[in-house]
């Protein structure tokens, strides 16, 4: 059993290294917040250890701490229904609304057994979540305040 588990870490770690160039250019230059910083760590990791699901959860736990900086309420409700209300209310672009109900559909299908809309892509998650980061917290010029 330790040796099975020994070998598929190992080819786990292979294919790792070949994913690392494809993250490479995903990651914008941001100053996210730390809880989102945590999140979006710990989605790379997953994803560079080959596991897809994970990496689709801590993706979600990012868009959570987003949507919850970007709310004004002090209770919230679903994750859609909230991403939807900051589109309503202008705090969200489309596009970046698009975005994060991508990683919420793949999550629901990860966390709650509900069939994503499309096949399960770790990629496409980190790749929205790169671009919102970005956009909703771009690193600031050296120097800058």
């Amino acid at each position: 059993m330790a040796a099975t588990l020994g070998i598929e870490a190992l080819y786990r770690s292979e294919a790792g290294a070949g994913r690392l160039l494809e993250l490479a250019s995903l990651i914008p230059p941001a100053t996210p917040p730390d809880l989102s910083l945590r999140f979006l760590k710990d989605a790379v990791d997953c994803f560079l250890l080959g596991l897809d699901k994970p990496c689709i959860a801590m993706c979600r736990g990012a868009i959570e701490v987003l949507v919850e900086q970007l709310s004004d309420q002090t209770t919230r409700g679903l994750l859609g229904k909230d991403i939807a209300d900051l589109r309503a209310n202008g705090r969200l672009s489309e596009l970046q609304a698009s975005a994060m109900f991508f990683i919420n559909g793949q999550a629901k299908e990860v966390l709650h057994d509900e069939v994503a809309p499309q096949p399960l892509d770790p990629v496409g998650c980190l790749r929205h979540l790169a671009v919102l980061l970005g956009e909703l917290h771009p690193q600031l010029p050296r120097g800058a305040t």
